[in-house]
């Protein structure tokens, strides 16, 4: 196996510790958001790099990536559960699925052609 394959079978798991790390803080500690709905727009955004890097290290559709960015997004959901002040939203999870299937998206237009050669189609 070579580094450039390990790396990008690696990859999402630099999106994924920083979205834990991310819901492991209190709401004092984090960006209050004045407009209805622009939570969302930051869950969308905070999971489109982890959708970029699925596709990058999968090779699977779209589809699949959204789906395991919004199981991720279940789980972490789950997890904000147990800290302080924070509360589980199931629109969060819905948020999370669109920014990793766009994450993917954005990968299969722009690199999906440049895959690593282990990576299949």
């Amino acid at each position: 196996m070579t580094l450039r394959t390990v790396a990008s079978r690696l990859a999402p798991i630099g999106p994924a510790v920083l979205i834990f790390a991310l819901s492991s803080r209190s709401p004092e500690n984090l960006p209050s958001f004045e407009f209805p709905g622009l939570d969302k727009l930051a869950h969308v955004l905070v999971y489109l790099p982890l959708g970029l890097t699925l596709s990058l290290s999968t090779g699977r559709s779209t589809l699949l990536c959204a789906v395991i960015g919004a199981l991720y997004g279940l789980t972490d959901e789950f997890h904000q559960s147990f800290v302080p002040g924070r509360q589980p939203d199931f629109g969060d999870v819905i948020a999370d699925g669109v920014g990793a299937a766009l994450g993917a998206r954005l990968f299969d237009t722009f690199w999906g052609s440049r895959r690593a050669p282990h990576v299949p189609r």
